[in-house]
């Protein structure tokens, strides 16, 4: 079954590579420890706070939620650019319909693995090209991204 599939609207820019960045066909990793192990019986996603309807996502669970395709860019910090990614994942838009943020909600913090945060507001965290990948190019992300 094919998934529907969208373009980011920085694809079409006709400057893709932002200033001070490079371009590269590679899909670096860049860490100073070893992934973390993943474990897909005991990982969950979980959105809890200022939202309606809290709700949790075994990986399972979470590989059955409606997916798209993206064609998007990716510009790493550490300053390089891979273009004419295909990412595949579900769309924030579709989390936040299912959970419904109270209006009084301004960011939305995400916890990862290892005790890692970070925050978006929720106007970012809930643009029509944001989403939570797990497939780049077609195969699953390995744990290392």
């Amino acid at each position: 079954m094919s998934l529907p599939r969208r373009k980011s609207p920085t694809v079409l820019r006709s400057d893709r590579i932002p200033p001070g960045q490079y371009q590269t066909d590679k899909f670096p990793v860049l860490s100073l420890t070893a992934p973390p192990p993943f474990d897909p019986l005991a990982w969950r996603l979980t959105v809890s706070g200022l939202v309606e309807k809290p709700a949790s996502w075994s990986w399972d669970e979470l590989l059955q939620l409606p997916a798209v395709e993206l064609d998007a860019d990716f510009h790493c910090v550490t300053r390089w650019s891979r273009l004419d990614n295909v990412w595949t994942g579900i769309l924030t838009t579709t989390i936040r319909d299912l959970v419904q943020p109270r209006l009084e909600a301004t960011h939305v913090v995400q916890h990862g693995m290892e005790g890692y945060t970070t925050n978006l507001t929720v106007a970012d965290f809930f643009t029509p090209d944001v989403l939570l990948a797990y497939k780049h190019d077609g195969a699953f992300l390995p744990p290392e991204h």
